[in-house]
């Protein structure tokens, strides 16, 4: 059964809001590959594979998926990320191709994020890709549907 949760919008001062309901993100989704804690031997190049349950209903309601890889802050949280793929189906399998280089002297921590985004945010990664610019983006934790540690050789 979905949760429904009320959103109080207010568009200008004078207006008191609106109430909009919308389903709860309660996505039952899973990365399969790699598993949590794997070592990436080659970060050039390696698999991620996944599912989302829901993922033809979300399409529908304008929402979009995309693989990413994040560097870990001090607590072991994302931190900046960078889009790595677009899901294009419930059933995902995908490459990721990771430029960067290991700053310290033993295994990396990094994690792999499945990110539900609205259009407006699939729109910036799809010109962030064609720019070619690839600083990272801040973590949006109301964008995370799974989130998988990893640590790079």
């Amino acid at each position: 059964m979905r949760q429904i949760k009320l959103v109080f919008a207010v568009f200008i001062p004078v207006v008191l809001g609106i109430f909009v309901w919308c389903p709860m993100a309660d996505a039952d989704a899973v990365i399969t590959e790699p598993p949590a804690g794997t070592l990436i031997q080659n970060r050039l190049d390696f698999p991620v594979a996944g599912s989302i349950s829901d993922y033809n209903e979300s399409r529908a309601a304008n929402f979009h998926y995309w693989v990413s890889i994040a560097s870990v802050k001090g607590n072991n949280k994302p931190d900046f990320h960078w889009p790595k793929f677009y899901v294009k189906s419930g059933h995902f399998q995908g490459s990721i191709h990771d430029g960067g280089q290991n700053p310290l002297p033993t295994p990396q921590p990094m994690i792999i994020l499945l990110l539900r985004v609205d259009d407006a945010t699939n729109q910036r990664f799809i010109r962030w890709f064609n720019r070619g610019v690839f600083e990272g983006f801040p973590v949006q934790n109301s964008e995370i549907v799974v989130s998988v540690p990893i640590r790079f050789r």
